[in-house]
């Protein structure tokens, strides 16, 4: 599912750690670490965010993946070739 944006002086952004085991964990592996923001938030440093128009982008590819991963494959069909 995808995860509800948090708002601040204009950023809108995702925190890692309020995503699903699944999207965190996936994001953490292959997301460019380069892109994650700190924000600084009621004089608490945030170092878990990722811009949520990233976030949106990359979850869209993450659920295509997720289908194409887990279509059944089409059953084979062997032909007797005796001819």
């Amino acid at each position: 599912m995808l995860a509800e944006p948090e708002h601040y002086k204009g950023i809108i952004y995702v925190r890692l750690s309020s995503l699903p085991d699944e999207q965190r964990n996936k994001i953490k592996k292959d997301y460019n670490r380069e892109a994650i923001l700190k924000i600084l938030k009621d004089n608490s440093l945030i170092t878990d965010c990722i811009l949520y128009s990233d976030y949106s982008t990359w979850y869209k590819q993450f659920k295509l993946s997720k289908t194409v991963n887990h279509t059944p494959a089409m059953p084979t069909v062997e032909v007797a070739s005796n001819l």
